[in-house]
């Protein structure tokens, strides 16, 4: 089963979720996430761009970042990557190693003659990890089914750390055999898929 409509495409091997806001482009789902930030390598200070909402920057760090997601994504710990008003968030699983900070260091690209910004943001669950429970989603999808549990879709959620989890028919019940079968890395919308009941 697809991404679906969480608009989400791959690049260079990893996940990355884009949603188009007003004039921009950025990479997250939208609501706010209770994990660390870690300020290391690169400081994400204040550039003076919003790489969020500034529609030239944004398509200029979304069009880069294919060398900074190869050299992370091959790191045992890396758990996704964003685009955010002052550059590029990192999530990696604990602390950044040295290892994660000089390939961070060599691969950030440029914007405007200076590197873009970004911050290393410490989370529970690595993107393997995800792509796993992911996997067993999909296998059980049938299983699920006869259950009246109906994925509408499901994929990463970089801001929860998580496998999030649309039904056509959400119910408190459905959330509960999921959180049970699939246990901590996964989120369930609280509501039904737009268009479940059309």
């Amino acid at each position: 089963m697809g991404l679906g409509p969480r608009r989400s495409i791959a690049v260079a091997g990893a996940t990355v979720l884009l949603a188009v806001v007003g004039v921009g482009v950025y990479a997250t789902l939208s609501h706010t996430s209770p994990l660390t930030l870690i300020d290391a390598g690169h400081p994400a200070r204040p550039a003076g761009i919003d790489f969020w909402q500034d529609l030239d920057a944004n398509l200029a760090a979304g069009n880069s970042i294919g060398p900074l997601i190869d050299a992370m994504s091959r790191e045992p710990g890396y758990a996704g990557m964003r685009i955010l008003p002052y550059g590029y968030e990192i999530d990696l699983v604990g602390k950044p190693t040295a290892a994660e900070r000089a390939a961070a260091a060599r691969a950030a690209p440029r914007y405007r003659g200076k590197t873009i910004p970004y911050r290393f943001r410490s989370v529970r669950y690595s993107e393997k990890e995800l792509k796993a429970v992911m996997a067993r989603i999909e296998a059980d999808l049938d299983d699920l089914s006869k259950q009246g549990i109906h994925p509408s879709s499901f994929g990463i959620d970089l801001p929860s750390d998580t496998v999030q989890i649309s039904l056509n028919h959400y119910t408190p019940h459905y959330r509960t055999i999921l959180r049970a079968r699939y246990g901590h890395r996964i989120s369930v919308v609280p509501y039904d898929s737009p268009g479940a009941n059309d």
